[in-house]
């Protein structure tokens, strides 16, 4: 009786066992699906707008030289002194000191050709002298000035692509010449081969397993970081007004903006699956083997710890009235990307900012309208910048922004000026008034320092200097 009562005792303990082990099997791989789809999601999203970032950035600076080039070039002195003389001197004196000027310019500044062509005679020069003179109804070649000169612009540039050699791509920008009077004198002309943003382009692919595109409007691709020749439909019917575009599906997220410069659509795409095939392999596994499941199991507990952990750590680096990083999370997170390998190449910009009058609103209003007033500061700063961006708050009426990727001059004075435009309203209570605006003090990684506590005291500075210029605006650190 007593041998019955423990064999059933046993096989009932063992049935328990059994539907435990199940029941946490199923939990496991319903956990770890769902785990996988979060991670694989945020990190698409998070990955391509850092590759996203970094591209644009290199295409500014890249795309830059060939126009500061045409502008020296259309302000050189001499250049419009000789071609005033250019119908009284002999056309092969004239000839021979065009091509030697347009060479000493193009070998001077590593160009691939230097050009100019003249309004007047419509001859065009080039680094051996006179090639031809231009006349678009018998060459239509010759188009591209008259369309040029129709066009009203100031310069123009052309991208082309070389589809025998897709590790060059050569830069022709047209900037036009003309007198006091605003009459043409021509159009100044140089070409330059552009490897950084290729060279970008690529390792970026390479790096992150992202493709990347430049389209036509069509959605016809021009150039890619593979061998792909295809149409992008996300392109496809797509105005050309500024701004990104996302679009995101269950196994892709994409990326898409217009570049006027080149009239051509940038499109950042994503499809990197690591985090599913591993997923995949460890479920096969664990479906099939006991020792797996359990070791699956354990190591779900020590993933569990591992988020409580990082929970804790969030918690312990979160300002409580703002719900963005305290003191130490800004600190924290900022050093961890300045002392990250490569930062230096990606840089960013730190917004370092004071919230005008606050100790006006809690004088007369109460401390309590004051925290409102700090809340809505934090609202409009998330509202200013990217998600991926270190938004925080030091304390009292000081909150301190980093954005990592931004370093072009343009896009920290835009950034600047909305944070003042949508940081400026007006607080009321019971009849008191009080007008809250943000004074900004910036300061740029590493152009202006490479550690966390300089770049702090720089931009500091620089705030200093906008209280002391009125508050309500913005200044950038000047080396003083």
């Amino acid at each position: 009786m007593k041998s019955l009562f423990s064999n059933k005792y046993s096989q009932k303990h063992v049935r328990i066992n059994l539907i435990l082990i199940i029941t946490t099997l199923v939990i496991i791989v319903v956990t770890m699906i769902i785990t996988r789809n979060m991670l694989l999601r945020e990190d698409r999203r998070v990955t391509t707008n850092l590759v996203f970032d970094i591209l644009h950035h290199t295409m500014d600076q890249e795309f830059d030289r060939p126009l500061q080039a045409t502008r020296t070039m259309e302000s050189d002195s001499f250049l419009r002194t000789f071609l005033e003389q250019e119908e009284q001197v002999p056309s092969e004196e004239f000839s021979a000191t065009m091509g030697k000027y347009l060479a000493g310019i193009s070998r001077g500044n590593s160009w691939s050709g230097a050009y100019f062509s003249s309004a007047r005679t419509m001859n065009y020069y080039d680094v051996n002298g006179f090639a031809k003179v231009i006349d678009p109804e018998k060459d239509p070649y010759d188009l591209w000035y008259t369309k040029f000169i129709e066009s009203g612009n100031d310069y123009d540039i052309d991208v082309e692509y070389d589809q025998l050699n897709a590790d060059i791509w050569t830069v022709f920008l047209d900037k036009r010449m003309e007198d006091e009077s605003g009459k043409l004198l021509g159009v100044c002309t140089v070409g330059m081969q552009v490897g950084a943003v290729q060279e970008t382009m690529h390792a970026l692919a390479s790096n992150y397993g992202i493709d990347i595109f430049f389209t036509e409007a069509d959605g016809t691709v021009v150039v890619s970081s593979g061998d792909k020749r295809k149409v992008i439909d996300y392109v496809r019917g797509k105005d050309s007004a500024p701004g990104q575009k996302s679009y995101e599906t269950s196994n892709s997220y994409t990326i898409v903006e217009y570049i006027p410069l080149l009239d051509w659509f940038l499109v950042v795409e994503n499809s990197h699956n690591v985090f599913a095939s591993v997923f995949q392999t460890i479920t096969a596994i664990l479906f099939g083997v006991v020792l797996i499941m359990i070791a699956a199991i354990v190591l779900i507990n020590i993933r569990i710890s591992s988020i409580t952990e990082i929970s804790l750590t969030n918690k312990a680096e979160t300002d409580v009235l703002t719900n963005i990083l305290n003191r130490e999370g800004l600190r924290s997170r900022i050093k961890s990307f300045i002392e990250a390998d490569g930062s230096s190449d990606v840089g960013g910009t730190m917004f370092m900012v004071d919230l005008d009058h606050l100790k006006t609103v809690n004088d007369t209003m109460g401390h309590s309208v004051g925290d409102e007033t700090l809340v809505h500061a934090a609202e409009v700063l998330k509202q200013c910048f990217r998600n991926n961006d270190i938004i925080g708050r030091l304390g009292g009426d000081e909150f301190i922004v980093f954005t990592p990727g931004i370093t072009a001059m343009d896009l920290i004075i835009k950034k600047a000026e909305m944070m003042n435009s949508l940081g400026m309203h007006r607080v009321e209570k019971d009849g008191v008034k009080a007008d809250v605006s943000f004074s900004i003090g910036i300061a740029i990684y590493p152009m202006h320092s490479n550690t966390y506590d300089d770049l702090y005291k720089k931009a500091d500075k620089a705030l200093y200097a906008a209280k002391e210029g009125g508050r309500n605006m913005y200044k950038i650190y000047n080396g003083q």
